[in-house]
């Protein structure tokens, strides 16, 4: 059947953030609001890009967002997100995954994105 939507692409260890449409997968190129899989949280910007070029060599697709940037998520840090999880159901699908490489993450719902000033 054909599946349309927003969510994750898992598969082998690798996580991307996008969208299902025409029976395609496109990658997202901003972060929707909704449960934001974390890696990395750090106030130093360049540490966390760095994060994100060394996991794109693993075939992850991570995207730096600034925390200060949503309503949910504590202000001042750089954030290494990984995807973005549409409701709680989706969560259950991470539960005890491992992604490849091997990184720590954790789940936390980023609120409304802030309007810009």
């Amino acid at each position: 059947g054909e599946k349309e939507g927003g969510g994750v692409l898992i598969s082998d260890g690798v996580v991307m953030a996008g969208q299902f449409a025409n029976n395609r997968f496109n990658e997202y190129q901003e972060l929707s609001p909704g449960y934001f899989i974390i890696g990395l949280c750090t106030k130093n910007k360049e540490a966390a890009g760095q994060e994100a070029i060394e996991h794109r060599k693993l075939g992850h697709h991570p995207m730096v967002v600034c925390s200060s940037d949503w309503s949910n998520l504590a202000p001042g840090w750089y954030v290494v997100v990984y995807g973005t999880l549409a409701n709680e159901d989706e969560l259950k699908l991470l539960n005890g995954f491992k992604f490849y490489g091997g990184f720590d993450y954790y789940i936390k719902y980023s609120g409304d994105r802030k309007p810009s000033i």
